[in-house]
């Protein structure tokens, strides 16, 4: 079952890899950040690498993992939150966001916004 998990969540970690959400030495810090947000006291994969490319796909194991292992309520609005609070240990912060608009409208406007 650790194993099992460990996957999905690589899952979700290679999807915020592959869509410039975290960098690679970002990886372990994200990792822990789900291993506390789990629970889980130990990492195991499977090693293989994920092709899934649709979030939600990836989303709906880990939300009905966290359901089954009583981490939260099995509810819409609960299911809804958690799925909001694993894509935010992806989303970089405000400052980041902003600096990032900054130094690209600096460039150009559409630089900015493309």
């Amino acid at each position: 079952m650790r194993q099992i998990i460990c996957d999905a969540i690589q899952k979700l970690m290679d999807y915020g890899l592959q869509n410039d959400l975290i960098q690679p030495e970002d990886r372990y810090v994200v990792q822990n950040q789900y291993m506390e947000i789990f629970q889980l006291n130990d990492w195991q994969t499977s090693g293989e690498a994920s092709s899934e490319k649709e979030i939600d796909a990836i989303l709906q194991p880990l939300i009905d993992y966290a359901c089954a292992q009583h981490l939260i309520p099995d509810t819409d609005a609960s299911r809804d939150l958690f799925d909001t609070r694993l894509m935010g240990v992806l989303t970089p912060m405000p400052r980041e966001v902003m600096a990032s608009f900054r130094k690209h409208y600096a460039v150009s406007s559409e630089a900015a916004t493309g």
